[in-house]
């Protein structure tokens, strides 16, 4: 048992670990990859953010939230978007797989995402999507409301 005890300590450690900081010009080739992947083409009012949560030379395994925002009046609403887990790899041309739907959803996750990264791309975190939300809105230069009193 006391072998198994620091190895069951660093495996925890490893398992919360924060993932590594990218390059602005990484951060900026994983989100031109998700627009591309995502919207197809460059569009007036579409952006991606992500969150690494982990990463393996090239490839970053994150979430990502992509939006469509279209001015109604002299305000930004957002009309279309997506969350996801996805994989990114950056070499030697940026790239996006994102998991299946429906039924397929875990089992894609499992098998593109490393084991120790599973339970994080299976859960909604629905504190990091607010958070990607407003690094969407915030690069179309859209400020947040206050919170109603």
């Amino acid at each position: 048992m006391r072998l198994l005890t620091p190895v069951l300590s660093l495996l925890a450690l490893t398992a919360c670990a924060p993932a590594p900081a990218l390059t602005s010009r990484e951060a900026q080739a994983a989100d031109a990859a998700l627009l591309q992947a995502y919207w197809g083409r460059q569009q007036v009012g579409a952006m991606c953010s992500h969150r690494v949560l982990g990463r393996a030379g090239d490839t970053l395994y994150a979430w990502a939230v992509c939006e469509n925002y279209q001015r109604v009046g002299a305000a930004w609403q957002a009309v279309a978007g997506m969350s996801s887990p996805v994989v990114i790899r950056l070499e030697p041309q940026p790239s996006v797989t994102f998991p299946g739907d429906g039924s397929r959803h875990e089992s894609d996750i499992r098998r593109l995402f490393p084991e120790r990264l599973h339970a994080r791309a299976l859960r909604h975190d629905a504190a990091t999507v607010r958070q990607l939300q407003a690094q969407n809105q915030a690069k179309l230069g859209i400020t947040a409301e206050p919170a109603p009193k």
